[in-house]
């Protein structure tokens, strides 16, 4: 049964990974021209060949937005061949079976494609050289989704923060309340994406893919705040908006560099990531200063306690 049927008017978006940061935000667009579907596992489960195959023999749609990831960067370094699955596999078969029907895939990817041994700020045609294997995960789903799949685009986000899943937003304000002392990497150089943001332009991105996809245009896409930031800045952010809100917090934070900070991984030194807010504003795509965006973020989370 095709369970998008009832929606014949409306361009049908089916959003893969629904559950995490990015989907939980895309779960709160209402939009007349669209409708957004979100199947669960027991619905579609990416680990199954045979399983992508019906789901595409038995519903129609127009556009596959995958959100699907294996994310645990250390336990990526265990855990190869699942990572593997879900981030190359799974993504390369979603590119043949969209390929096959003629419907356009938007696979998100990450600045970890990038940092072994150069330095940022990365554009969308710069050298990949990832550094661990999530990374190196994440970088063969992009190449094959880009190659079989022509009406494919891959979009790059970094560090994604939101008031919903773990991150590092989250986790560090956990740790403001719970440590008088707390160390922070200092000397890593990022980009960050709000879930929000991603989610309040995802029309327009949407719009945008729509009007370039039968003409040359470029297929990959860099989505982040603006600005470029540290872990630490952030964290002394944090800490600064968390007192401004009423929430009192005593502790001291300890600036460390990366190659002290003890991990599976490695971590890239620099993996900021060039947007072209120009073009993306022609576009109606506006995103906000990174700090903007934390800001109201921090504000929900104490809101939320």
């Amino acid at each position: 049964m095709n369970v998008l049927e009832s929606y014949k008017d409306q361009y049908k978006i089916v959003i893969l990974g629904g559950s995490g940061q990015l989907g939980s935000e895309l779960k709160k667009i209402d939009d007349n021209n669209y409708f957004l579907f979100f199947p669960n596992r027991n619905d579609l489960d990416l680990r199954s060949q045979h399983e992508i195959s019906n789901f595409f023999n038995n519903n129609e749609f127009d556009l596959i937005i995958n959100l699907a990831a294996y994310t645990d960067v250390d336990k990526a370094e265990i855990e190869k061949e699942e990572a593997l699955l879900l981030n190359h596999t799974a993504p390369r078969i979603l590119a043949q079976e969209t390929s096959k029907s003629n419907i356009g895939l938007i696979h998100i990817s990450t600045d970890y494609v990038f940092g072994n041994k150069s330095l940022g700020p990365y554009y969308i045609d710069s050298q990949k050289d990832p550094i661990n294997h999530y990374g190196l995960s994440k970088s063969l789903g992009e190449d094959d989704v880009l190659q079989f799949n022509n009406k494919s685009m891959v979009i790059r986000m970094a560090s994604v923060f939101s008031i919903y899943g773990k991150n590092f937003v989250k986790t560090i304000m956990n740790y403001m309340k719970e440590k008088n002392q707390l160390e922070v990497v200092s000397d890593q150089l990022i980009s960050v994406t709000s879930a929000y943001d991603f989610s309040n332009n995802l029309i327009s991105l949407v719009d945008l893919y729509r009007s370039q996809i039968n003409k040359p245009f470029d297929r990959i896409m860099h989505f982040t705040n603006k600005e470029f930031t540290s872990w630490y800045q952030m964290a002394e952010f944090i800490l600064k908006e968390m007192n401004k809100n009423g929430k009192i917090v005593d502790c001291e934070l300890k600036p460390i560099e990366l190659s002290k900070w003890e991990a599976e991984a490695k971590r890239p030194i620099d993996s900021r990531l060039s947007v072209d807010f120009s073009f993306m504003e022609k576009n109606d795509i506006f995103i906000p200063h990174w700090k903007e965006s934390l800001k109201k973020t921090v504000k929900k989370l104490l809101q939320k306690e």
